[in-house]
């Protein structure tokens, strides 16, 4: 089998801690596991990734895959394998357990001569203490390598154990972009590539560690343009009925849905329940929206049934939205357009949203209302009935 030139590096590693950091299909996973095998007969070893499903689904799966495409027939390799104890036995005596890393502490107890953590970077460092520590196995070699995307620099483990000032002769890190793959097409590069904004492909394409604190939409980022082009008002809502100090606002954002979406206009209040229903009327009406999304968990249930009652008489069609994801994820692909210009703004908008835009880090922000209220405008996100919206689905 071809490898790339970091993925022969890392397999060739001598080293007592190894990692192997690359961008999504550079082929991570597939070299943790040729790492797996290649470790010696009898040898007593762990596979670890983040979670139960993340296992079965992803690791197991590449586990599985590596055997069929290199090694042919998984019978004649594989002399064992108790699914209930998730223990494997190789035909050579290899014997490999695999673990979730949801519960550090069942990870104690056995001896072991090499360990294998899958998306180390969903994994606590103190599953990683824990696993090192079993390396006293008989065989050997005592070793235990990492496959993973890097995900931030300073709060990363990663970034201490393997690249901020390591042991040269106990720890080794190799990264691999995703071009490094040549078994991944160039149409999927380039495609890729358009998703992400410059700070996320460094990331998630070129396997870089990078500082992801502070805002993440640079001011110089937003183009704001009188031009409005012709098209659809979408309203995205976040609700927040409350009129306390320390409260969320409810926050409004209108979407010109065309192939160059345009934020038309924006707006946010604290008022009861019932003024507050009737401002968001008024407001749809005016900047003439054809379709409001509304975030909808648990009470808030209620407001989008309102809202529905009232705005059906003027055509609006209204549309409970349930965010999926963390606040961060949901936001990536909006910034990945605004950078490459495809979402642009009236200078008409109020300074405020402009500061909470330019503000936002998607860490604890204490406001982040106009955000969110741009996500589900923007149909990025969120999951309602008939399936997921996403940017493809709304701007087309």
């Amino acid at each position: 089998m071809k490898l790339s030139d970091p993925q022969r590096t890392f397999l060739l590693s001598k080293q007592k801690f190894s990692a192997f950091v690359g961008g999504i299909g550079s082929g991570k996973s597939w070299v943790g596991v040729l790492k797996v095998l290649a470790m010696p007969g009898k040898s007593r070893g762990m596979i670890i990734a983040p979670t139960y499903k993340v296992l079965m689904d992803a690791t197991l799966a590449t586990f599985w895959s590596v055997i069929d495409h290199s090694f042919g027939d998984r019978e004649d390799f594989v002399a064992e394998f108790n699914k209930s104890e998730m223990r494997m036995v190789l035909k050579n005596g290899t014997e490999i357990l695999l673990r979730s890393a949801e519960n550090p502490d069942n990870l104690r107890g056995p001896s072991l001569d090499w360990i294998y953590l899958d998306e180390a970077a969903y994994i606590s460092e103190d599953v990683w203490d824990v696993a090192i520590g079993r390396l006293r196995g008989p065989v050997g070699p005592h070793q235990a390598w990492i496959t993973t995307t890097p995900n931030g620099r300073r709060t990363s483990w990663i970034w201490r154990t393997f690249a901020d000032d390591p042991d040269p002769d106990l720890y080794e890190m190799v990264h691999a972009p995703t071009s490094s793959n040549k078994f991944v097409p160039e149409s999927y590069l380039q495609s890729t590539a358009k998703k992400y904004s410059s700070r996320q492909a460094a990331q998630e394409l070129e396997g870089q560690f990078l500082d992801v604190e502070g805002s993440r939409v640079p001011a110089e980022w937003v183009r704001r343009t009188h031009h409005a082009p012709d098209g659809r008002v979408v309203v995205g809502v976040d609700l927040a009925i409350s009129t306390r100090e320390r409260a969320d606002y409810t926050a409004l954002v209108a979407v010109v849905d065309c192939k160059t979406p345009y934020v038309c206009g924006a707006s946010r209040h604290k008022l009861p329940f019932e003024q507050s229903m009737n401002e968001i009327v008024r407001w749809c009406l005016r900047v003439g929206a054809r379709e409001v999304r509304v975030e909808a968990v648990a009470y808030q249930m209620s407001a989008v049934q309102t809202l529905q009652s009232r705005l059906r008489e003027h055509g609006i069609v209204v549309r409970a939205v349930r965010p999926q994801g963390d606040k961060l994820s949901r936001f990536l692909p909006v910034e990945a357009m605004i950078e490459s210009g495809l979402l642009t703004f009236s200078p008409a908008i109020p300074e405020d949203f402009f500061d909470e835009l330019c503000g936002f880090t998607g860490k604890n922000d204490p406001h982040d209302d106009y955000v969110d209220a741009l996500v589900y405008a923007c149909g990025i996100g969120a999951k309602r009935k008939g399936g997921f919206v996403d940017a493809s689905s709304v701007f087309n």
